[in-house]
């Protein structure tokens, strides 16, 4: 039990704070950045959070000599009619806010979670919840932020973190490369975000002091504190991650491009086949904090104003004045960039010009010197209406769903051809598998993506399904056609419901030939490939590549990708080679025996086996499995040209080649292995190099991204070959140096 007084604690406000913070913080901090600052994002978040701590200061001055409620506190200085005029101002900020947050999180669930419902239907229930919340008082808000904090920070943080593997650096470099008023100006913006803390002028009459003999202005300002430096490491984590793995082009498109990399992380395990869904779910929590703060200190302030018994009087008209003004269609980004101006040439600026005029006034009057419900059955509601907005939709059923596990894209006769293979769900639950399995495959063939999914619709009453997604097949004739290659990406980069972590690969035989070894794999091609693919990665042989890979690639010109070639051999299905795709475009294919070089170069290819052989016949003479792969690459100047230096330390086994090896005598043997580690040692340098030298110098194909690595290994170079990099390709030297040894 606890006493309704309508009173919270220093901790319970700070984390009311940072929920607050993080709600909108977590959305839009990449987008905001990146199209005001660009690569110094980091430098700009951390300036922007001292503009905060000055800003929090000159709250706080208020608050400590504002020594009654604010709005009472304005009547003895102005008097009711210029009050009303105040509270005019805060109450067009306030709802100005409102609407805005409130079309912000229901576009991002409309378009990740919702897809099939209006956005009304999401508008509405997300208002009601928070405006029940406001209802309750500031303290339930408090203790219901207090006994979810960790509950929904922890996991998210954990969650995020995983996606570190995946940020690639040359997306955040080079750094500190930008004009300064340029970071200034992404300050200035990320500055603006903190607009909350003028709630501090409101909640002083809320807050309790746990040590008595502290100054309540001196612990406001120590946990209003420790709320921005959270915040501020909560922003550097986002921007890091959402522009180090899809790039500065993508993360400055979306509005909430934040979300996009929750797709790219992944805890280990597979108990859930959409991870991301409840990360977004736990997020939910701190929108309904957000809003429903802003909703209370409306009711409040207008509670004053027009002099009603209860602020929950007014609960009622002001939620349905939201929903109605949160309903108008209008562009998302339009709104945002109001709400900005708003913010930067009316909101901030009378948050700081009001109290400081009412404290005028009351110095001069007294001719002073100038300026020297219950939170239980709220977390139950939520607890039941979350799971409501991130279940499937009532109109779209499970079983009105097709699931796909598998999707073959092939391009003939100047047509797309799609396969969807379909997971045998009897045999997958036990209840016996199907007997005709062609009957899980659909295909059609229409000019584009959209037209095929419309013949679909027209086909069939169940509605497409990607949630089960495991492997995505495409065909050399697709992946060679630059404009139909690139409208594929697109495709899956704007369908939210396909995981960007989904495999693809690419097909070496025909895609109809490979899809049809679903009728003879057991479970079905998509969850077969998908095993083959963790096999092969659990053993480090092989680089993941996912379709965030190519949607990465279609964003980053200078970049390039390796797709997994997927061929038949010996009747099963196999992954051997790859092909490089740069600028949405099949370039080049690498053979099965070429990929392990690329493999070690990229620091994989454990358990590879090379095969030593003689010039003469080609006949291996030992065969060596390697093991323990350390691959490092720098990048130096030579002679005024670019010198791409790799070492490669490695151990090996030899499987094959010495089977009278016990009959030699210990001082013979180690001169034998000593020699075959010499050999090896060369046969690796020479292959390598010679993959270099074919690929990247005469092809002109960066397929290691090496440019891309002088942003942050050799700042010289890249400002030397910005603008003509295929120059960097011709100009590059290679200098290989192998170390294996033999176990």
């Amino acid at each position: 039990m606890y006493s309704e007084n309508e009173k919270i604690s220093l901790r319970q406000l700070k984390r009311l704070i940072v929920f607050d913070f993080f709600g909108v913080i977590s959305l839009i901090v990449p987008y905001l950045i990146v199209n005001t600052t660009g690569y110094d994002g980091i430098l700009a978040i951390l300036i922007g959070g001292i503009f905060a701590v000055i800003y929090l200061l000159i709250i706080l001055y208020f608050v400590k000599n504002i020594k009654e409620c604010y709005l009472t506190f304005s009547k003895r200085s102005v008097g009711t009619v210029l009050t009303f005029i105040v509270g005019v101002l805060y109450v067009i900020k306030f709802s100005a806010s409102i609407v805005f947050f409130t079309k912000l999180f229901s576009e991002v669930i409309n378009q990740t979670l919702l897809e099939d419902y209006p956005a009304i239907l999401i508008i509405i229930p997300m208002i009601l919840v928070a405006g029940y919340l406001a209802y309750k008082g500031v303290e339930v808000r408090a203790r219901v932020s207090e006994v979810l904090y960790f509950i929904i920070l922890v996991p998210i943080l954990i969650y995020l973190l995983t996606g570190v593997k995946k940020v690639d650096l040359s997306n955040l470099t080079p750094i500190l490369n930008q004009r300064f008023d340029y970071t200034l100006l992404g300050a200035g913006a990320f500055f603006l975000l903190f607009n909350i803390l003028e709630l501090l002028l409101f909640i002083k009459p809320f807050v309790k002091v746990d040590v008595p003999k502290r100054p309540l202005v001196q612990s406001l300002f120590s946990y209003s504190l420790q709320s921005i430096i959270i915040t501020i490491g909560f922003s550097i984590l986002f921007f890091i991650l959402t522009v180090g793995i899809i790039g500065e082009t993508a993360a400055g498109e979306t509005l909430w491009s934040t979300v996009i990399i929750m797709q790219f992380a992944q805890l280990p395990g597979t108990f859930l086949n959409r991870q991301d869904s409840l990360i977004l779910a736990l997020w939910l929590f701190t929108i309904f904090s957000l809003l429903s703060g802003f909703l209370y200190y409306l009711c409040y302030i207008m509670k004053d104003m027009f002099r009603v018994r209860t602020k929950n009087c007014l609960m009622p008209l002001i939620m349905l004045i939201i929903i109605i003004f949160s309903a108008v269609p209008i562009d998302l980004s339009q709104c945002f960039s109001y709400y900005m101006k708003y913010l930067t040439y009316i909101g901030v600026p009378q948050s700081i010009l009001i109290p400081l005029i009412l404290l005028l006034v009351h110095r001069i009057r007294e001719n002073k010197p100038a300026i020297k419900g219950k939170s239980i059955s709220f977390v139950l509601l939520l607890i039941l209406v979350v799971p409501v907005l991130t279940s499937c939709s009532e109109t779209v059923q499970i079983e009105d769903r097709e699931l796909v596990q598998a999707i073959g894209v092939d391009f003939e006769n100047d047509q797309l051809k799609v396969y969807y293979v379909l997971p045998d769900l009897g045999a997958l639950t036990e209840q016996g598998s199907i007997d005709e399995k062609d009957k899980l495959l659909r295909t059609f063939t229409g000019g584009d993506f959209y037209d095929i999914e419309e013949q679909y619709k027209l086909c069939s009453a169940k509605k497409l399904d990607y949630s089960h997604l495991k492997a995505i097949i495409l065909s050399k004739q697709l992946s060679e056609n630059k404009e139909l290659f690139k409208e594929f990406v697109e495709y899956v980069e704007d369908n939210y419901e396909i995981s960007k972590n989904t495999y693809v690969f690419l097909a070496e035989n025909s895609v109809p030939e490979i899809v049809d070894f679903n009728k003879d794999v057991q479970d079905g091609i998509g969850y077969y490939l998908e095993r083959l693919y963790q096999n092969n990665l659990a053993t480090s042989e092989k680089e993941e590549v996912a379709i965030g890979d190519l949607i990465n690639e279609k964003n980053n010109n200078d970049m390039t990708t390796h797709l997994p070639m997927l061929t038949i051999y010996n009747d099963s299905l196999s992954i051997q080679g790859e092909g490089i795709v740069k600028n949405s475009t099949l370039m080049y294919e690498i053979s099965g025996d070429g990929s392990i070089y690329t493999d070690i170069l990229r620091g994989y290819g454990e358990n590879s086996r090379i095969f030593l052989t003689e010039d003469s016949n080609n006949t291996a003479l030992f065969v060596i499995r390697l093991n323990n792969i350390n691959t490092t690459k720098e990048l130096q100047i030579r002679n005024g040209k670019p010198l791409f230096k790799v070492n490669i330390e490695a151990s090996g086994i030899v499987e094959k080649g010495l089977e009278a090896d016990k009959l030699i005598k210990a001082d013979q043997r180690l001169g034998l292995y000593q020699e075959i580690e010499n050999l090896i040692d060369h046969q690796l340098e020479e292959k390598i190099t010679n993959q270099m030298v074919t690929i990247m110098s005469d092809s002109g194909i960066d397929y290691l991204n090496v440019f891309r690595m002088t942003r942050y290994k050799n700042r010289e170079l890249y400002r030397f070959y910005k603008e003509k990099q295929s120059k960097f390709l011709e100009d590059m030297q290679y200098d290989v140096s192998v170390n294996v040894k033999l176990k």
